[in-house]
């Protein structure tokens, strides 16, 4: 396969720009429909708690996302202070937490050991494992512009607008993750946990 090839299959698969997962990961998933999981016997175990937690983040992102757009449809020439954006500045923090925690128990057990017990799912693993590396970086990125907020007296609608821009660019990237981890993951939880 040429560079040229590999980097537009690389990019095809890349989580921001993704609709779905890629044809050569679906077709080794394990036969259990999402509208199956709940009524599995072992639902209540792993699969409960990550669905759970995958809607936590989902919430909080999207909630952050609604909050930054009615600050900015405040329209706030002069600049907001940091009071108004206090309760999302903290939501943004414990998001950012709680999303590293969720990956760092993945990729430290998790996932090496569903490589082990089904080694036919290496490559959505590897995808995944792709995927932590771009929420990592986003993550950190809108972490640090949180911390920059802090001491500042006055925070521009430029500084608001670009908090805005990376929310709703990690809501994306979080939204598509989580659905196809879930995909691939829940059913294993499911049969194997």
């Amino acid at each position: 396969m040429s560079v040229a090839s590999h980097s537009t299959t690389a990019n095809t698969q890349h989580v921001a720009l993704r609709t779905g997962l890629p044809a050569n990961i679906q077709q080794h998933l394990l036969p259990l429909a999402r509208q199956d999981w709940s009524k599995h016997p072992s639902f209540s175990g792993s699969a409960a708690f990550f669905i759970s937690y995958h809607g936590n983040l989902l919430n909080t992102i999207n909630s952050l996302v609604s909050q930054l757009e009615a600050l900015l449809q405040l329209n706030q020439s002069k600049g907001y202070n940091l009071t108004q954006l206090q309760p999302v500045l903290r939501r943004g923090l414990y998001l950012v937490e709680k999303a590293h925690h969720h990956h760092q128990i993945e990729d430290a057990s998790y996932f090496p050991q569903f490589r082990k017990i089904l080694p036919q799912f290496s490559t959505a693993m590897d995808l995944l494992d792709d995927d932590h590396s771009v929420l990592d970086e986003t993550l950190h990125r809108f972490k640090h512009s949180i911390q920059q907020a802090y001491g500042q007296p006055l925070l521009s609608q430029y500084y608001v607008a670009d908090l805005y821009e990376q929310a709703a660019l990690l809501q994306k990237v979080l939204t598509r993750h989580l659905q196809d981890e879930e995909e691939i993951i829940i059913p294993i939880f499911l049969m194997y946990q």
